[in-house]
């Protein structure tokens, strides 16, 4: 387990200083929201959109920032909610999210087999695996 990691290939959990932190509900619908954005400003209305699918109760444009305010606690320090004009954006360290490590990890393992490195992509398979 690394402290300072989101993983979501799979339950959505976070690996904090203190350990792990399984997210469900509001929660795990706004760190996936503000995934999906990749860096880009979401705005609260395009956030109610995604954690309430249609349905929103009538408080939830504040809904919105008070559960940003309690991911907030459950991020690492590589993992950022950053309150932007017009909504909320996440900034996330390079290898944070398991699926961005999964992702560079098998480029690697594909440019190495490509370079006929077998020793590489054998260690990049492992790494895959673990």
């Amino acid at each position: 387990m690394r402290a300072g990691e989101v993983r979501v290939l799979g339950p959505v959990d976070v690996i904090g200083p203190d350990g792990a932190t399984s997210l469900a509900g509001m929660n795990a619908r706004l760190l996936t929201a503000l995934l999906v954005a990749q860096g880009r400003t979401s705005g609260t209305d395009e956030l109610v959109e995604a954690m309430w699918n249609g349905s929103p109760p009538r408080s939830a444009r504040k809904l919105v920032s008070v559960y940003v305010s309690q991911l907030r606690k459950f991020l690492p320090a590589q993992v950022e909610i950053e309150t932007r004009r017009g909504g909320y954006a996440l900034s996330v360290a390079p290898d944070a999210l398991d699926s961005s490590r999964f992702e560079r990890l098998l480029r690697e393992s594909r440019e190495a087999r490509e370079a006929g490195n077998a020793e590489l992509d054998e260690v990049v398979a492992i790494a895959l695996a673990g």
